[in-house]
């Protein structure tokens, strides 16, 4: 893992050093430097990265396939849908990171981000559709937020591996699994449908 304070820089040799971790089993990958990013541009990485080329967000992503709405127990989905949130979180905000090292870069991601149709707002707004499958499915009652529910998920993930990654292991009551059901159960819990099909 590279230092925060190397910048952008730092975010493709870290990106370059978890995909030769990632495929010393003999799998090719290239080099971030190369992943569809035209002329070097450093702020297209980083979006390319949080966007489409992290495992862990391709995990996220899946679950909508894994688990989907009205299809099994909205509770086990859920938990499977914090658990891969909190893998991409974790993943992302040593990424995210570099780009506050200097203060431009985060402007220039805002822009980034609004030419391209791309930000943390399409979190948000996949999760709420995959919420809103769940409820137009009976499984979530029509008086839940779906939009409400998947900030309120997405930001215990965000929060949980923040406070892994800045207070070490083992300082969020209840650990991982217990955070996990525990929001799922103040936030989701009362919407969720007894009498789902």
């Amino acid at each position: 893992m590279h230092a925060v304070g190397g910048g952008l820089g730092a975010v493709v040799a870290d990106h370059d050093d978890r995909v030769a971790n990632r495929d010393e089993g003999g799998g090719q990958h290239e080099p971030a430097e190369h992943v569809g990013v035209a002329g070097g541009d450093e702020m297209g990485l980083l979006t390319e990265l949080l966007s489409y080329e992290l495992p862990e967000n391709q995990a996220w992503r899946a679950v909508a396939i894994e688990a989907p709405p009205g299809r099994g127990d909205l509770a086990a989905a859920l938990v499977l849908f914090m658990d891969r949130a909190i893998d991409f979180y974790a993943a992302a905000l040593p990424l995210v990171a570099g780009s506050f090292a200097d203060r431009e870069l985060p402007r220039r991601q805002q822009e980034r981000n609004r030419e391209r149709g791309t930000g943390p707002q399409l979190a948000l707004q996949g999760s709420a559709d995959y919420l809103r499958g769940w409820q137009q499915s009976g499984h979530l009652d029509a008086a839940a937020d779906p939009y409400a529910i998947a900030v309120a998920l997405c930001g215990g993930a965000l929060m949980y591996a923040w406070t892994e990654q800045l207070a070490g292991a083992g300082q969020v009551r209840g650990g991982r699994d217990g955070l996990i059901r525990a929001l799922i159960g103040s936030v989701a819990g009362p919407y969720m449908t007894k009498s789902a099909p």
